[in-house]
């Protein structure tokens, strides 16, 4: 669990999971019996529309910010293709002497999508690093932190400060 930094603030569940798999955690399944409750509303979700909306931008954001790289890419490779279509439909409009103006427009405006995409990868990329730095210096404190805390007998129920 020293490893897993939950960010999100939809569902930590899911988060988890995913840092978890993304870092070769091992997880377990702990079945805990749902007991209907006798008193008060439950947390539990009333939509599942809106469940699902939510753990899917959840879901997204965990993967962009473990492979921002990744994500930007494919978007890039997808506005290229774009980009590559408009082009073919200039040059066969240009071709034939009809109308271009407009695809030829929209090729370069795809273009320079695709291009901003793929730099916004790359900084995103390097950001990334960052955090994985962070992220592995976090650890390392909390590691130091249980260590002594278990040393100092703070984590102890029997250690010297339940004595007192």
């Amino acid at each position: 669990m020293l490893r897993l930094n939950v960010v999100g603030d939809y569902t930590y569940t899911l988060d988890s999971l995913i840092q978890a798999a993304r870092k070769h955690l091992a997880v377990t399944e702990v079945e805990i019996p749902a007991l209907r409750r006798q008193v008060g509303e439950s947390r539990m979700t009333h939509s599942i529309r809106r469940y699902v909306n939510g753990t899917g931008g959840q879901a997204l954001r965990t993967a962009l910010h473990s492979a921002p790289l990744a994500v930007f890419w494919r978007a890039a490779a997808v506005m290229f293709l774009i980009a590559l279509g408009f082009t073919a439909w200039f040059l066969l409009a240009y071709g034939d002497g009809g109308m271009h103006l407009p695809s030829l427009l929209a090729a370069l405006v795809a273009y320079g999508i695709s291009g901003s995409l793929f730099l916004c990868g790359i900084v995103a990329d390097g950001v990334n690093s960052s955090r994985r730095l962070l992220e592995d210096a976090l650890f390392r404190i909390k590691r130091l932190e249980a260590d002594l805390g278990a040393s100092d007998g703070l984590h102890d129920p029997h250690g010297p400060e339940a004595r007192r």
